[in-house]
């Protein structure tokens, strides 16, 4: 079975339908990822280093806190599909997270006497 067909097949199981709208798009823009990296590779032939560049990718254009969450989805995914006996190790183990510098909290609002 292919990433993505899992990955897409796994997010309409156990996520779509039960997140905010919202979070359902991360999850579309995620599986998108994964289509224009691996293609139709198969989800047992991912090796860790294929993942690390995949997220150092996304990390170039991401801040780091969209990077983090989109590597959660994958843990997620990678832990359904070890209890299903679909792989047997986990690529996703010892992943390291990069990404751009977020704002500054209090840069990313303006309080209405700042805005005038």
């Amino acid at each position: 079975m292919s990433f993505v067909s899992y990955f897409e097949t796994w997010a309409k199981t156990y996520k779509n339908s039960r997140l905010h709208q919202t979070t359902e798009s991360k999850y579309k823009v995620a599986i998108r990822l994964v289509q224009s990296t691996f293609g139709d590779k198969k989800l047992k032939d991912i090796k860790t280093a294929d993942y690390q560049s995949m997220l150092d990718i996304y990390a170039k254009n991401h801040v780091k806190d969209s990077t983090r969450l989109l590597n959660s989805y994958f843990k997620k995914l990678v832990k359904y599909a070890i209890n299903d006996k679909i792989i047997t190790r986990d690529f996703t183990f010892g992943a390291l997270i990069a990404g751009l510098e977020s704002k500054d909290a209090n840069l990313k609002f303006l309080e209405s006497h700042e805005a005038e």
